[in-house]
């Protein structure tokens, strides 16, 4: 069931500043609408300028999906988001470093609670 003013938008992306981009169809607001808004944006940017999937409502427009050669990327600059950059894995420290090595270099070595027997 659709909710009442509330719709999916395919057009052509505006980041660059332009006027907005050209609006072929409106989809209704159900999963079905979603889909196929999705689908199409994604096959008019194999061809075409990127797209963007917007969310119309009663308070406004909003991007939710960008497309661009086929791909979906990042909405950044046309939804006005940014998308934080993904922290740096923890370094390894001294102590950890010289137990891996330790552990590499002695076949006998065990790791804490584990017992290794020599063969014989």
């Amino acid at each position: 069931m659709a909710r009442a003013g509330g719709a999916y938008v395919v057009r052509d992306d505006d980041s660059a500043g332009l006027e907005p981009g050209n609006v072929d169809k409106l989809y209704p607001y159900t999963l079905k609408g979603l889909t196929d808004a999705l689908e199409d944006a994604r096959f008019r940017s194999f061809a075409g300028p990127p797209q963007v999937v917007l969310v119309m409502g009663e308070t406004g427009m909003r991007v939710i999906r960008r497309y661009e050669h086929g791909r979906e990327t990042t909405a950044g600059n046309a939804a006005g988001l940014t998308v934080p950059p993904r922290p740096a894995p923890p370094r390894p420290t001294a102590a950890s470093r010289t137990a891996a090595r330790a552990a590499r270099t002695n076949p006998f070595s065990a790791a804490p609670g584990r017992v290794m027997m020599p063969s014989c």
